[in-house]
């Protein structure tokens, strides 16, 4: 109730120096003197203990308060510092290095496998065409046209991964921030810093060291003459194994030598 009738005398108080004549303490208008409006509200506030407003004779801000806007403030300030590190000129360089270097790591890796596997393919297809005697005819020439396709399409599956894997990176690192961040707003402080420190080292770390994709299964497989290759290739090695196991010879022709056994 007095805190309603000091708003109320507030508000005419206020009204009254709007619509009075004359500056500070002399204005006067339809209910008096404003000045002595106001010293009367405020001695009937402290009368019946109605705390005063901001900016007023006599106001006092809570401790409670003021302690809770202090550390809100912190919790601001550093807020800002998290987002510095994932957002701020100099971190956006920094990360968008660590994405090359990781790309073309990936790049490389992957390029070495596809090079290893498009290789045998091919050694196997030429042996197998050789074998049937079919270097030079329509079905090799097929068959090495399909290898061709089939190595550039394993390429754009390379850029597919690369690009997995930035993605992959890019999510660990909004989740280090949300981590941090809430670490920030239990009152947690330099720990969210510090979690948000780590964490983006981590994210990197972890992409780095990742395992690979298996992105060539599908490729290269059941080409024309590679089985030929194959199977020719388990013949020889069937080969060598039975005569290994019969204790001599060997799958390789040898010239006799001449000598006499004494």
């Amino acid at each position: 109730m007095a805190s309603t009738f000091s708003s109320v005398s507030r508000g005419l108080t206020k009204l009254n120096k709007k619509l009075g004549v004359g500056g500070g303490r002399a204005n006067v208008g339809p209910l008096g003197f404003t000045k002595m409006r106001e010293q009367g509200r405020r001695g009937l506030d402290e009368v019946f203990g109605v705390p005063q407003r901001p900016g007023e004779p006599g106001y006092e801000e809570d401790p409670s308060i003021v302690a809770a806007q202090a550390e809100e403030a912190r919790k601001d300030e550093l807020r800002q510092r998290i987002d510095a590190m994932f957002g701020g000129p100099e971190a956006n360089s920094q990360l968008a290095g660590e994405e090359t270097d990781i790309s073309g790591a990936l790049r490389g890796q992957y390029g070495d496998e596809l090079k290893r596997k498009y290789g045998d393919a091919e050694r196997s297809v030429r042996f197998g065409a050789a074998n049937t005697g079919n270097i030079g005819s329509t079905g090799y020439s097929d068959a090495q046209s399909r290898l061709s396709e089939e190595n550039q399409l394993a390429g754009t599956k390379i850029e597919e991964a690369v690009r997995r894997s930035i993605q992959n990176l890019r999510s660990s690192r909004e989740d280090v921030r949300t981590r941090a961040t809430g670490l920030v707003n239990a009152g947690m402080g330099e720990e969210g810093v510090r979690s948000a420190t780590e964490g983006l080292r981590g994210a990197a770390e972890t992409a780095r060291s990742a395992n690979r994709e298996q992105l060539f299964n599908e490729f290269f497989n059941n080409l024309a003459y590679t089985r030929v290759a194959g199977n020719q290739g388990n013949q020889n090695a069937q080969l060598a194994a039975l005569l290994g196991n019969r204790g001599g010879g060997s799958f390789f022709p040898t010239t006799p030598t001449q000598g006499r056994i004494t």
